[in-house]
């Protein structure tokens, strides 16, 4: 919930979110805070599901999710490869417009 604040290790190569229910927000920072890694890195997204806007605005710290997806669009994805195993459309919509290195859809609503 809220805003992803995870101290990543500067030699992660992998995350795996395996049945994880999140806010748009907390995936918004998580990718940011992955562009920010300088060397190439994989996320595997099996059956992330994304909360609904009304339960992630419960969070007092809420930024306006154009805010964070205009930084998610600014910032240097090439070195990232997303894997997305049962995708849906709320997901897709993040990661539209973005510039990920490598995007591996295995299946997807």
């Amino acid at each position: 919930m809220g805003r992803c604040e995870l101290n990543l290790s500067d030699s992660l190569q992998c995350i795996s979110l395996q049945n994880v229910e999140c806010s748009s927000e907390w995936l918004y920072g998580l990718l940011i805070t992955l562009s920010l890694l300088d060397h190439p890195v994989t996320c595997e997204m099996w059956d992330v599901v994304l909360q609904s806007t009304e339960q992630s605005n419960l969070d007092e710290s809420h930024i306006p999710v154009s805010d964070l997806r205009s930084k998610l669009c600014s910032r240097d994805m090439s070195n990232i490869k997303i894997l997305v195993v049962n995708g849906n459309m709320e997901l897709f919509e993040i990661l539209r417009e973005t510039s990920i290195g490598i995007l591996d859809l295995r299946s997807a609503e």
